[in-house]
């Protein structure tokens, strides 16, 4: 709003502030109520810790792409692969 008054004020117009207030207002009602996200209260039961699934490189289809692999399915930072 400040950069609009700004603006404004160089060609010599003038802003509604408060219509502008007022629209704001009536633009963040219908926002909330097109909302489709609203808060669950009901109480979390059995939680449990996430569990990662280690997926495994897919398998070469020739012995020159084997190397490219390490061994272990990880490689340390930094290092380069073959």
């Amino acid at each position: 709003m400040d950069l609009t008054a700004d603006i404004a004020r160089e060609r010599d117009l003038s802003i509604d502030e408060g219509g502008f207030e007022r629209a704001m207002d009536a633009q963040r009602d219908r926002a909330r109520s097109a909302s489709q996200f609203g808060m669950d209260t009901r109480p979390v039961e059995n939680r449990r810790a996430t569990r990662f699934q280690v997926m495994k490189p897919p398998a070469p289809a020739n012995h020159r792409a084997a190397a490219r692999w390490p061994q272990s399915g990880h490689h340390a930072a930094g290092s380069e692969l073959a």
